[in-house]
């Protein structure tokens, strides 16, 4: 949705509404990042880059409240740049051990 919103042909359009949802990125945290696994709209590609990036990627060593995600970083991110070792910690929590 956010790539779609930057690339609007409406200049207007396009800053005032990835203004507005670059606000609501509060929820967006590196544990929560995990449920996407379940979204039916990611592909199984992805969920596979995901999953690894999860293995891989080593947790940040300081945690922000709210992510701080540029809007021009936003153009190249893609899912499983966003994941990393914390985000393991829903499975965990919801005691899923072997993932």
């Amino acid at each position: 949705l956010m790539k779609t919103l930057i690339n609007c042909d409406n200049p207007d359009i396009s800053n005032a509404t990835v203004k507005k949802m670059m606000g609501h990125l509060w929820y967006l945290s590196d544990e929560l990042f995990g449920l996407c696994l379940f979204d039916q709209n990611v592909s199984v590609e992805t969920k596979c880059k995901i999953v690894h990036a999860m293995i891989k990627n080593p947790s940040p060593e300081v945690r922000d409240v709210r992510p701080k995600i540029k809007k021009d970083d936003l153009k190249k991110l893609e899912l499983y740049d966003l994941a990393n070792k914390n985000t393991t910690r829903i499975f965990i929590e919801f005691g899923v051990d072997n993932f």
